[in-house]
């Protein structure tokens, strides 16, 4: 199973939608993942604008055929255990649009065991790929910032 993990792209503070340069940093994930042929069947969103709007990107462009699950547990500073134990049970291709140090936190956990470790960083815009091994380990394939697919 794979688990993509998409920090939101850069926003405007004073409407905490995407700005420009923020559309076109999920655009060009978008189309990285379009070019690697990803399979996205689930795309989990938190509950603010910039990670909807994000997850919108990649749906309109790479699942259009994916609704967007809002969760209310992918908020910045939520713990990520109570998302991990849903996660474990997950058979299909997730995407979750959200942000740090949540997403730091959880990618951490899945491969330390150890979310305190913080090792991997997300810029705006950023796309974590782990893969989940039929024992359940979790391992990092790519991480992938937009300005480098420019």
């Amino acid at each position: 199973m794979k688990l993509y993990l998409l920090r939101h792209g850069q926003y405007a503070t004073e409407t905490e939608s995407l700005n420009f340069a923020g559309k076109r940093e999920v655009e060009a994930i978008a189309e990285f993942l379009l070019k690697e042929q990803a399979v996205i069947e689930r795309i989990y969103s938190s509950p603010k604008a910039r990670a909807q709007e994000t997850a919108k990107i990649i749906q309109q462009k790479v699942a259009a055929n994916v609704s967007i699950e809002i969760r209310n547990d992918l908020n910045p500073n939520d713990p990520v255990e109570g998302f991990m134990e849903d996660l474990s049970k997950e058979k299909k291709m997730v995407l979750i649009a959200g942000h740090m140090p949540f997403l730091g936190a959880l990618a951490m956990k899945l491969l330390t065991y150890d979310e305190a470790q913080n090792a991997v960083g997300f810029q705006t815009g950023s796309l974590a790929i782990l893969d989940r091994d039929s024992k359940g380990n979790w391992k990092l394939l790519s991480l992938i910032n937009p300005s480098s697919l420019r």
